[in-house]
């Protein structure tokens, strides 16, 4: 079971492909709004699918869930754009706020001639090498303590005096 847990799963990724100029464009436009604070005109890039799912509330209090965590978004960059489907893009864009970097996956699809921005996902970034993790790593216990308790689970009452007891 412990080699099991140890292993890694095989993951098959997609070849990175140049992202269109439209996409990081639409990217760049995305986190030039952050950057001077207009979260609402941010919110509106995102296609109506999103903004149909995602009220504007939500996403202003997960923008400033995310500005608390980095800090002012100060520089962006995409790092890897990968076709996920059919003429569906996801692109990694990492971005350097003024305390943190923040790891993020930005998902866009082209419906006719434009390509619209379906969704945006938020992690910070993992620490670097010799880093201690965030949070221990949670494992099972393999080897639980089966061995029997040598005190009585249930108190045994005093024995009751008999005829002759003082």
């Amino acid at each position: 079971i412990e080699e099991l847990m140890g292993r890694k799963p095989v993951v098959n990724l997609a070849p990175s492909v140049p992202p269109p100029a439209e996409v990081a464009a639409l990217v760049n436009a995305l986190w030039a709004q952050w950057k001077a604070g207009d979260l609402d005109k941010a919110y509106e890039l995102f296609g109506a699918e999103y903004r149909a799912r995602v009220p504007l509330l939500s996403f202003l209090q997960q923008a400033q869930s995310v500005i608390a965590k980095i800090g002012v978004p100060v520089s962006w960059a995409i790092m890897q754009s990968r076709e996920i489907g059919p003429s569906t893009l996801g692109i990694g864009v990492d971005v350097r706020g003024s305390s943190a970097l923040l790891q993020t996956i930005q998902i866009f699809r082209k419906t006719g001639e434009t390509w619209v921005l379906l969704d945006s996902q938020f992690r910070m970034a993992a620490p670097g090498p010799g880093a201690a993790p965030a949070r221990p790593m949670s494992r099972p216990e393999l080897q639980p303590d089966l061995k029997p308790s040598l005190g009585p689970s249930v108190p045994v009452p005093a024995p009751a005096a008999g005829p002759g007891a003082p």
